[in-house]
């Protein structure tokens, strides 16, 4: 199978290009190099910003571009530059935090390339909750704290692309989930465990792939994207190619026009040389 019009490949990281133990395998990195020397750009897509994606995939020699905030924002990798955002409205964002303050979680606030905590709540919660060691060391590395993260954003002049919230447990996160939807102009989406996104409503990683695709010329159809989880069907069904990992949830794999190899197997090499003829 080939398709010479493939110009694009837009990647998810976590169990998607990375393996379980968060590496990007040999064969990965060799399709994907030689994909990139026939002019296909190769995106990686997270819910990360991109100084937080790891260092393994930043210093791909091939990644110039990269969806940031599950779609809030889409950067060149060198220089920050945007090339496609999407932000809440501020009295939304200040209505949801009023309202998320009340709970037992943590709430992280994304302005362009930087992230806010409240002070409290963050060393709450690394104290208190179990955690996903990844998410743990992201967190105590996150440099700016605030005693009241509403009124500094009441303060500032920037536009919020995406709110996080990080939960102890998981009950309290699907309830809140259901909360949060009931907000004018947002989507609500979870990646992994105890944690969940707000983005501005028809905001996702679909919506960033096919914005950064029309910033650099190439069509929706000569788009393929690959992902594992529910924050990943938008570009799935919205892009030329929709690939679901094998090791991907049952409903990803429902909407996907083909499933590959888990990501411990090389899955996205093995899509890739299938449908661009790499040997």
């Amino acid at each position: 199978m080939s398709d010479n019009n493939i110009k694009m490949i837009v990647l998810d990281l976590d169990w998607t290009l990375l393996t379980y133990d968060k590496h990007v395998s040999k064969e990965n990195r060799r399709v994907l190099n030689e994909a990139y020397k026939r002019g296909v750009k190769i995106v990686p897509a997270s819910g990360r910003l991109i100084h937080g994606m790891p260092d393994e995939v930043l210093s791909l020699p091939f990644v110039e571009y990269a969806i940031q905030l599950n779609g809030g924002a889409a950067r060149r990798v060198s220089d920050g530059e945007t090339l496609f955002k999407s932000s809440l409205e501020r009295e939304t964002v200040i209505d949801i935090l009023e309202f998320m303050m009340k709970k037992d979680c943590n709430p992280r606030l994304f302005l362009h390339n930087d992230d806010h905590l409240q002070r409290d709540k963050v060393e709450h919660a690394l104290s208190s909750y179990t955690m996903m060691d990844e998410v743990r060391i992201y967190l105590e590395s996150v440099k700016h704290r605030h005693e009241d993260l509403i009124d500094f954003f009441r303060n500032s002049s920037e536009e919020a692309e995406m709110i996080n919230f990080v939960f102890n447990e998981e009950s309290l996160m699907r309830k809140s989930m259901e909360e949060l939807a009931s907000f004018p102009g947002v989507d609500v989406t979870t990646g992994f465990e105890r944690n969940c996104d707000v983005t501005k409503k028809g905001s996702s990683k679909g919506s960033a792939a096919l914005g950064l695709g029309e910033a650099l010329g190439i069509k929706p159809s000569e788009i393929m994207a690959f992902g594992d989880a529910d924050n990943d069907i938008s570009m799935i069904e919205m892009c030329g190619i929709g690939v679901a990992m094998g090791n991907a949830y049952d409903n990803v794999k429902e909407r996907a026009d083909f499933v590959t190899l888990s990501s411990d197997d090389d899955g996205v090499a093995y899509a890739v040389k299938r449908f661009l003829d790499i040997e």
